[in-house]
């Protein structure tokens, strides 16, 4: 069986105060008391679920009460079910320099299924 990830991972650990300084794509009061970091792949289902089902609830509960801040950080995994995940990723950023980038996240994981085994899933990601 070949091997889907020809580079040995390497271990990388940040203190919050270094992760702090990575921009990520942030929502929420830039000086709330908890800031919750998401790593995610667009591809991934986990994650999609996590944003279908759960992160509504803390949009609605905390960030939009000033109590947590949330950044998002791209992390496409590649490769097999993942291929499209970095550049689904490139489109959500294309997206943020409209100012869309909350509305092309959102449109990523609603219509995962739609896109993300598709050969070229770029007319898609123009039409959302």
């Amino acid at each position: 069986m070949p091997d889907i990830f020809p580079i040995a991972p390497v271990e990388l650990h940040l203190t919050p105060e270094q992760l702090q300084r990575i921009p990520g794509t942030s929502r929420g009061n830039a000086s709330a008391p908890v800031t919750l970091f998401e790593f995610a792949d667009f591809t991934c289902p986990g994650c999609r679920n996590f944003n279908i089902y759960l992160e509504p609830i803390i949009r609605d509960s905390l960030i939009n009460t000033g109590k947590v801040r949330f950044v998002y950080y791209d992390f496409p995994l590649g490769g097999g079910a993942h291929r499209h995940g970095f550049v689904a990723a490139r489109a959500a950023r294309c997206a943020n320099e409209q100012g869309k980038f909350w509305e092309m996240h959102d449109a990523l994981f609603t219509h995962q299924g739609e896109w993300a085994f598709e050969d070229d899933p770029i007319k898609r990601f123009v039409e959302y």
